[in-house]
This record gives structure tokens, C-alpha cells and sequence, in this order.
């Protein structure tokens, strides 16, 4: 054996090689995840503000009767209907994940994050840290859903009596929103 290593020295030097590589191998994994999970916070923040933006804008054209609240209201509301169809795409069986590219790009994700969001929901999904985050961002979905239909309705709302109803409802749904945007940012 002694004679083999003096005869080729490298012999030995392959267990370091070995390590280096696998070093470089966990390395890039690693920084693959902190991007896929940047990416997936990014993604978090825009599905938020999406929300609370068409809640906002909503209540401005309840205020004014002014068309340009209420088509801003219709493009925040559809960033978080947007994320809530990228989801489903994703966890059909099998998961479409064409569909969901399209829709989070719609939602506004950067397109060069979207390979990552998709690979980290697809992959990290059983785990339940992110188990509990999609758990909170399901919980959203009928109050998205209600603001929705309340915004297409809004435009036949004559009395001033109809509006303070639905802004009541509207702070109602702001108030069952945030703790759970909260939450899943917080998980």
C-alpha cells in the first residue's frame, strides 16, 4: 500500500477530493434553498399587500364612486386569486405546474424566481413548517373570494346605506385577513 502511494501520490488525495465535492454539492443545494425560499417570501409579500391593497382601493371606490379605485381594486384582488390558482395547479395530482407558473408570473413574481417557488412547494411540501404556512394561506381564500364578488357588485351600490354595509363587511375581512397573513408569514 505504502509503495502504490509513493508510486502515485494521488491516490491519496482522493478521500479530500471526495470531501470537496460533497462540500460543494451541500453548498450549492444550500444556497438553491435560501434562493428558492427568498423567492417564496417575495411571493408572500406580494399575495399580503395584494390583499389588503384590494381592501383599501375597494373601500376608496365605496368612498368616491370614482372608477379608477375601482379597477385598482380589481388588479390587487387579482394577485392573491392569482397565488390561490397557482396553488391548486400545484397540488392537483398531478400537479400542473405550467399552470402554476403562469399564474404566479401573473400575480407578479419575477419570472427568474419562479422555477424555485415551484421546485421548493413541490419538494418542501411534507414538511411542517411549510405545511403550516399553506395551511394559513388556504384559510384566505373564502374572504379573497367574498372580496371579489363584493367588488364586482360594488359598482350597483346606490344608497348610502348598501356602501356602510359593505364597508362593514370590508373591515370585518380585514380583521379575519390579517392575523392569518400574519400567521403565515410568521410559519
Amino acid at each position: 500500500w505504502r509503495k502504490a502511494i509513493r508510486r502515485h501520490p494521488m491516490i491519496s488525495a482522493w478521500p479530500f477530493v471526495v470531501v470537496i465535492l460533497i462540500q460543494m454539492a451541500v453548498g450549492g443545494f444550500s444556497v438553491y434553498v435560501l434562493s428558492a425560499t427568498r423567492a417564496f417570501v417575495t411571493g408572500e409579500n406580494l399575495w399580503s399587500k395584494g390583499q389588503h391593497e384590494a381592501i383599501y382601493f375597494l373601500n376608496l371606490y365605496l368612498d368616491t364612486d370614482e372608477q379608477k379605485h375601482l379597477d385598482a381594486f380589481r388588479q390587487a384582488v387579482a394577485v392573491p386569486l392569482e397565488y390561490r390558482k397557482g396553488r391548486q395547479f400545484l397540488e392537483a395530482r398531478p400537479p400542473d405546474r405550467v399552470g402554476a407558473r403562469r399564474a404566479f408570473e401573473n400575480a407578479g413574481n419575477p419570472p427568474e424566481d419562479l422555477t424555485s417557488v415551484i421546485w421548493m412547494f413541490g419538494n418542501f411540501r411534507g414538511f411542517s413548517y411549510l405545511e403550516e404556512a399553506i395551511a394559513r394561506w388556504k384559510e384566505t381564500d373564502l374572504p379573497i373570494l367574498e372580496i371579489d364578488r363584493m367588488g364586482e357588485t360594488a359598482s350597483t351600490v346606490h344608497t348610502p346605506a348598501e356602501a356602510a354595509a359593505l364597508r362593514e363587511r370590508l373591515v370585518e375581512i380585514d380583521n379575519e385577513i390579517t392575523p392569518k397573513t400574519i400567521a403565515f408569514s410568521n410559519a
